[in-house]
């Protein structure tokens, strides 16, 4: 679980520009004669919409220019346990945004197992990010998948939802406190294999499968997904890990 959650507000996401507002009125509420005065202005602020515009970090193009590659390794038993697979996407092409991902696995980790080419996907960057921009609902946003043939050959694209290129990359950029966003924004700061790192997760209710944390650090791997959790508190649990990663200048 994250260990700090962004601050509350109802109805609506948060506004770091506001916060000095708040922290005038209570100075102010220490004198009584003010009391009353801050009573309603602070109901109207609390009660009114707020237009969010603290931001997150969201993959960008130049993290995924041709030839980048991100492997993350799946854990058994919420990560205490070994390695049992593990996959990788491969940059192909980026032609305005339209990117076309290759996705490779590998599910032995003895001797030298390499990865094994499974399917292709074809993104559409700008649709990714404009999927999250009203905090009431997520818009439709679909994926391309090509699956391998057995002779070597793609079939033809079958639209998915978006889940496998989600799950890795973050495209919610706004922090969001609950109603009326379906998300609510975690913070956490854990050890990571890149050493002390920030994280956020934007945690939806109820839950789908998304629920990633994203590197939140000012690096090249911000808003490229660290860990996941499946299945926790099951027989099933297991963890998403990044334990690799390759970037093109």
């Amino acid at each position: 679980m994250p260990d700090v959650a962004v601050a509350y507000k109802r109805n609506g996401d948060l506004s770091w520009g506001r916060i000095p507002f708040l922290f005038a009125c209570a100075g102010l509420a220490a004198r009584s004669n003010f009391r009353p005065m801050i009573r309603f202005l602070l109901t109207l602020f609390l009660a009114a919409p707020v237009l969010a515009w603290a931001q997150l970090p969201v993959i960008s193009d130049v993290q995924l220019k041709p030839g980048s590659s991100y492997t993350w390794t799946y854990y058994e038993n919420g990560g205490e346990g070994p390695a049992y697979s593990a996959e990788r996407y491969t940059i192909l092409s980026n032609v305005n945004g339209v990117l076309m991902i290759q996705h490779s696995s590998r599910m032995d980790f003895k001797g030298d197992a390499v990865f094994k080419d499974t399917n292709r996907f074809r993104v559409d960057l700008k649709k990714c990010l404009a999927a999250h921009q009203d905090p009431r609902v997520k818009m439709a946003f679909m994926i391309e998948i090509f699956q391998l043939q057995p002779d070597g050959s793609f079939a033809p694209p079958l639209a998915l939802q978006a889940t496998a290129f989600e799950e890795k990359f973050n495209c919610h950029g706004i922090v969001r406190t609950g109603r009326p966003s379906l998300y609510t924004t975690y913070f956490t700061f854990e050890e990571t294999n890149i050493g002390m790192a920030k994280l956020f997760q934007q945690k939806r209710v109820p839950d789908d499968q998304l629920g990633s944390f994203y590197f939140l650090d000012d690096s090249m791997l911000k808003g490229v997904a660290y860990k996941k959790d499946f299945n926790p508190g099951t027989n099933h649990h297991y963890l998403m890990r990044l334990t690799d990663w390759s970037q093109t200048p």
